[in-house]
């Protein structure tokens, strides 16, 4: 079960609206309710059996459907490299198209003037930046900072140039700092792992 905190800033608009998805498995439900702005809520990761890469594919094509309608339904292995391409990229994309429900895989990220922008320390896992990649299985813009105080700023820069950016493993200070700053035409979804089974 995944819980979303969407942050919207009240205010005069900006020139064009941008969105930012912060993947925080670190963050609490209470972290999440405590950021200025927050709407909370939990929504499945997946139908039926959990597989994160399914999951992250469900979001970067903004559909769902059983694994069980998937041929096979086990999705193939997937890493970003770090040029930005997502090795395995036509397995999924076949896999979809078997599929009995219209799915496009990086539909998200097509949707959007320019793609996606991604941040996450260079010695992390890119796993997350699948929901950043496009139809062609590519990010358009990595950004793999070195040293952690390093992410916010370069989330800012990729703003800059991308309507659209996904950043790894913010903590709950740089959400609060980066909800804060943020423009009002600029929409926050902060993901995190519930845990515990609390019924909130």
């Amino acid at each position: 079960m995944l819980v979303a905190a969407a942050l919207a800033a009240p205010g005069p608009a900006a020139a064009e609206p941008r969105a930012v998805i912060a993947f925080a498995p670190e963050a609490t439900l209470d972290d999440l309710e405590a950021l200025p702005g927050a709407a909370v809520s939990m929504f499945g990761a997946t139908q039926g059996r959990y597989r994160q890469v399914q999951a992250l594919l469900d979001i970067s094509q903004g559909a769902r459907t059983s694994l069980a309608a998937y041929q096979p339904p086990t999705p193939p292995a997937l890493g970003v490299l770090p040029d930005g391409r997502v090795a395995g990229w036509p397995e999924a994309v076949r896999r979809a198209e078997a599929a009995p429900a219209p799915i496009v895989p990086g539909l998200l990220a097509s949707a959007v003037p320019g793609g996606a922008g991604y941040v996450g320390e260079a010695t992390a896992s890119r796993d997350t930046a699948i929901v950043a990649a496009d139809e062609h299985g590519r990010v358009a813009t990595l950004a793999l900072p070195t040293d952690h105080g390093e992410v916010l700023p370069a989330v800012r820069d990729l703003l800059r140039d991308h309507r659209h950016v996904e950043v790894r493993r913010p903590d709950v200070a740089d959400l609060r700092e980066g909800v804060g700053e943020r423009d009002p035409e600029t929409l926050v979804v902060a993901l995190a792992v519930a845990r515990g089974g609390g019924a909130r």
